[in-house]
């Protein structure tokens, strides 16, 4: 917080000196009109131009840190996210009620892997892994990264709305037929 407070701070100078020199050079140009005095335009374009650098970045920066604390991801391509959904077993979380134990930790959209060490297929299995106290949850994010949270609950009951995926079984191996 203080680190955006001091960009933007330093934003603000840039831009009020840039305002500052705009009369002194026009009245440079105007009054001398050599190439002598053509330093001070030349200082006061710089400084505009530094003061939209600035404004621009502080701007990224912020738009970047608030993204990093609201805990999204990129999302995947759908051909990524299809890959990720066949690798990846387990729930998938559609939605969050205000007093869920898993608000905060970044698994909206993610699917939940394990709980306590045990994959859930349904939000019933979900809620009974749930213990009292803490609880580790492996679980995938959207951007296909594997994660693991702790999650500190007084209930068992998450809260939440889920989707189940499954991981497709893979094919049985032949019988073995008898050699002739």
């Amino acid at each position: 917080m203080f680190q955006r407070q001091q960009r933007k701070i330093l934003e603000y100078m840039i831009w009020a000196v840039a305002a500052v020199l705009t009369p002194y050079s026009t009245f440079m140009l105007i009054k001398y009109g050599d190439l002598l005095f053509l330093g001070a335009p030349v200082l006061n374009a710089l400084l505009f131009i530094a003061a939209m650098l600035c404004t621009k970045i502080n701007s990224s920066l912020n738009e970047e840190i608030e993204r990093q604390a609201s805990g999204e991801d990129e999302p995947l391509s759908e051909e990524a996210m299809a890959e990720v959904h066949l690798s990846v077993g387990g729930l998938r979380v559609l939605r969050l009620a205000s007093s869920s134990p898993l608000r905060g930790f970044g698994l909206e959209r993610g699917i939940i892997h394990t709980i306590n060490g045990e994959v859930p297929d349904s939000a019933e299995a979900a809620n009974n892994l749930m213990v009292r106290g803490r609880n580790e949850i492996e679980w995938v994010s959207r951007s296909g990264k594997r994660m693991t949270s702790y999650v500190h609950t007084q209930e068992s009951d998450l809260r939440a709305q889920f989707e189940q995926i499954t991981p497709p079984s893979s094919p049985d191996p032949e019988p073995a037929g008898e050699a002739t």
